[in-house]
């Protein structure tokens, strides 16, 4: 994969080009919170409606790397997920091109 440019500093993306898969790692650091992902720079995108992968870690609990993959919807080029106060977490999406 080769890190590219989030645009925020609690953000870093990676994408692998053979294998059209985006993989982002987000940091809330604040109180609990919807962040969004804008995707609208890759000209395709996975299925709109498709499920997003995701790992969950609270830095201040005891959830390490809870597997999800039923509540987050990408939402045409975007899509959100619900952040608790001190989380991490990590989202794959398929079926991207740059």
């Amino acid at each position: 994969m080769r890190i590219i440019d989030s645009g925020h500093p609690d953000v870093v993306a990676a994408y692998d080009r053979s294998s059209r898969k985006l993989a982002i790692v987000a940091a809330n650091h604040s109180e609990g919170q919807y962040i969004g992902f804008d995707l609208s720079r890759f000209t395709t995108v996975a299925t709109d409606g498709a499920l997003v992968d995701r790992w969950y870690t609270s830095t201040a609990g005891t959830e390490r790397y809870v597997y999800r993959n039923d509540d987050t919807l990408l939402h045409g080029k975007r899509f959100w997920s619900w952040f608790d106060a001190q989380s991490v977490q990590t989202f794959e999406i398929g079926g991207v091109d740059l």
